[in-house]
């Protein structure tokens, strides 16, 4: 398995929008958080023409700046040939 310092999403608690501690649980309050509290949006890392669909619908004007909940359906397209 190879891991990579680049993250190329983000994953924050909806409620304190707060990053994870190592097991998945917020830092302010010391719980797990559940899957459908998980905002996705753009990683640092992700490159601004991405390959992947879910990396295209992230970095949309209109959602750049809105994070998508983990389980929230998004529509993709398909990849410019």
């Amino acid at each position: 398995m190879h891991f990579s310092e680049t993250r190329l999403r983000s994953f924050r608690h909806a409620d304190r929008a707060t990053g994870f501690g190592s097991y998945g649980e917020c830092p302010a309050r010391g719980i797990v958080v559940a899957v459908e509290d998980v905002l996705l949006a753009p990683g640092p890392g992700l490159d601004p023409d991405p390959a992947d669909p879910v990396g295209r619908v992230l970095l949309k004007p209109k959602r750049l700046l809105k994070p998508k909940r983990l389980l929230q359906p998004i529509e993709t397209e398909p990849a410019a040939v």
